[in-house]
This record gives C-alpha cells, structure tokens and sequence, in this order.
C-alpha cells in the first residue's frame, strides 16, 4: 500500500525570500512528494504485493501444478507463502471464532428448514477424468440478512473472505467429483446443519456431522458424498481467509475484490447495449431466414 503523498502547501518562508530559495524549497518538497509516492510497501504488505505482480503477469484460467499434482493453483491468484494442508483441526486456537456459531445450530437449522426453498443447481463438466456434464446434486443460496437473518447474525464477526457464502444442499445417493477450487489464500468451512456425508481430501476422509464444522483446503483435490437414499445434507458453507494472512492483507484481499467486482459491473453495464444490438440483428437474420 503505497503512502499519501505529501501536500505541496507554500511554504511559510517564502514570505520574503528570493526566487532562489523559494526554487530550491520548492524543489525539496518535489523530491519529498516523489520519495513518498515510490516508497515500499510496508513489509505486512508485501505479499500481497508479490501477488497483485503475479495477478498482472498472468492469464485468466491459468493455472499450475503444486506439490507433485496434488493441488491446482490459479496462477491469478497464486498468493506466496501460505501454509499448505489439506485439512485444518478446527480445534486449535486460530478457529475459536467458530464456537459462538457453532452454538447456534439448532436456530440456524430452523431458520434453513422455513427459508431455504429453492436452491440454484447446475449441471457440473467434469474435466479430471470423466467426460461431459453429470447431476452432482450440489445446490446453493446465498446467505443474505434479508435471506437468512439469524444465520447472518451468527457468522457476524467470522473471517469470511469475499467468496462464496451460502446455504448449500447435497441431495441424497448423489457425489461431486474430484476437482480443485484453486484459490490458496481462502479456505472452506462447512457447519453441517443437518444430514450426514463426507467430503475426500487429498486422499483423507473428512465427515459431515450435525452440529461440526469442518475446515480444508480446497486447492487439493477433493471431492463431496452424500451416500444416503433418502436423505439430504444441509450446510453453511463459507470461504475464509487463511489464518496466516494478517489482518493487513485480508483488508486489501478483500477491497482488491470489491474493486474488481465493480469493474466488471461496469464492463458488462457498458457492453449491455452492445450485446443487445447483437442479439437484435441475430433474431432479425433468423427471422428472414424463417420467412424465406
């Protein structure tokens, strides 16, 4: 983050002084302004900095292989030095945050089982292996205060990183495939609300049980399960940031992705008309098309 440059008030003593001084007193609050405005990084930003440098060098979808192929990274948001493993013990210290909500569980549920009537589904193109689009059985809403208050107040005060927040459904006897989300710099945190499952990590089993949460990695390969017949699982699903990020760096993440967010409203905004127009002239060719 770079400082404020410094303001060129006049200076005091040039009440009285000749055009040399007042030059060279000039000349040294440019140098001062310039120093300032080229000064490094604080050092707690200075990660952050080598990743805005890899977000510019690189490609959308571009993505590169890590600890043998185990995990996927996208190259725009390669963030350095982050520790790596695929699943976090929720008991430890750095996840404390999770007890208040985790008490909340039986109104979070509650709440979900009047509120959470529609959820979206897409069908998932498996590229790790299999061919084509296949039923995951994975849904989700949006966690909003208007949508889910009570879960909104409870997550008040949680690390959430500006990605994904949401009620989201497993339907019964159905699995999402092995795949990687590729983002290092966020983790998911799932409290199960109700139903049991599992997801497979790096190779390693991580259950779903009512009322847990549980914390992974999900730039390694995992995978999710509902095995059941019948029966649905429901979640509170959350990207969070990495406890190693400090509260610098989750700061500038996260207006970095504001920023971000608002450019491409104003880019598809700008286009609209565009697209529009083009639409128009396909529909009109269709139709004389149609009419001859």
């Amino acid at each position: 983050m770079l400082a404020r440059s410094q303001s060129l008030a006049r200076p005091q003593s040039w009440h009285g002084a000749g055009p040399g001084r007042a030059a060279r007193e000039l000349q040294e609050q440019h140098a001062k302004s310039a120093a300032t405005r080229h000064a490094a990084p604080p050092s707690t930003l200075a990660r952050f900095e080598t990743y805005c440098e890899r977000r510019r060098a690189s490609l959308e979808e571009e993505v590169i292989e890590d600890l043998g192929g185990r995990r996927l990274l996208e190259c725009q948001q390669n963030y350095p030095d982050l520790e790596a493993k695929p699943i976090w013990d929720v008991a430890t210290e750095a996840w404390r945050w999770l007890d208040p909500i985790l008490a909340q569980t039986d109104q979070m549920r509650d709440e979900v089982r009047r509120r959470a009537t529609s959820f979206r589904e897409s069908k998932w193109v498996d590229t790790y292996g299999r061919d084509g689009a296949y039923d995951s059985g994975w849904g989700m809403v949006d966690i909003t205060p208007k949508a889910f208050p009570a879960v909104a107040r409870a997550l008040r005060g949680a690390p959430l990183a500006p990605r994904r927040r949401c009620i989201a459904r497993q339907r019964a006897d159905r699995s999402i495939h092995a795949h990687s989300d590729r983002v290092p710099w966020a983790l998911t945190c799932h409290i199960t609300l109700e139903g049991r499952g599992h997801m497979v990590v790096d190779g390693e089993r991580l259950d779903w049980t009512p009322g847990e949460a549980t914390v992974c990695d999900t730039t390694f390969f995992h995978s999710a399960h509902n095995e059941h017949a019948t029966e649905d699982v429901y979640l509170v699903h959350l990207d969070v940031f990495h406890p190693g990020l400090s509260a610098d760096e989750r700061h500038a993440l996260d207006a970095l992705s504001r920023h971000l967010a608002a450019a491409r409203r104003r880019r598809a905004a700008a286009l609209s008309p565009f697209v529009a127009g083009l639409e128009s002239a396909f529909s009109a060719g269709d139709a004389s098309r149609d009419e001859s």
